[in-house]
């Protein structure tokens, strides 16, 4: 059975817009579903999910681009050490997609994704073929 979203309560509901998700559920049942017990009334809602870049600024959805670039960087070192599964990093990528699907988010993860490899440049011999194979190979694995 397909659960019923809010927005959709919302719509059939508009005289409720001065109340929260939770507010307005808990009127809906009382007023028209009674007779349904709590536990089976929520089971059927699917809280719509905010997109948490609405509302953000084009510097702060770069800056969170940032640091979910570093966040990648260290679930892709958890992966190659097994602390980090398949799983955890589907979620994260399911979660982050609102913010990656704009344009500052979306760059910032590429200046966090490419930032903690920039301190390889100092690594003695990175400047050869040798150790840019190296610092590349290590790269790939993590």
């Amino acid at each position: 059975m397909d659960k019923i979203k809010v927005s959709d309560v919302r719509a059939k509901f508009p005289m409720y817009a001065d109340l929260d998700d939770d507010q307005l559920l808990i009127a809906i049942r009382k007023k028209y579903y009674h007779d349904i017990a709590p536990a089976k009334f929520y089971s059927r809602i699917q809280y719509d999910a905010p997109d948490p870049a609405d509302g953000m600024s084009e510097l702060e959805k770069f800056r969170a681009g940032i640091g979910k670039g570093f966040a990648d960087f260290g679930r892709g070192v958890g992966q190659l050490f097994g602390a980090v599964s398949r799983d955890d990093v589907a979620e994260a990528r399911r979660l982050d997609a609102p913010l990656t699907n704009t344009t500052s988010g979306a760059a910032g993860n590429v200046v966090g994704s490419v930032a903690p490899m920039l301190a390889t440049a100092l690594i003695p011999g990175a400047a050869t073929l040798k150790g840019a194979a190296k610092i590349g190979g290590a790269t790939g694995l993590a």
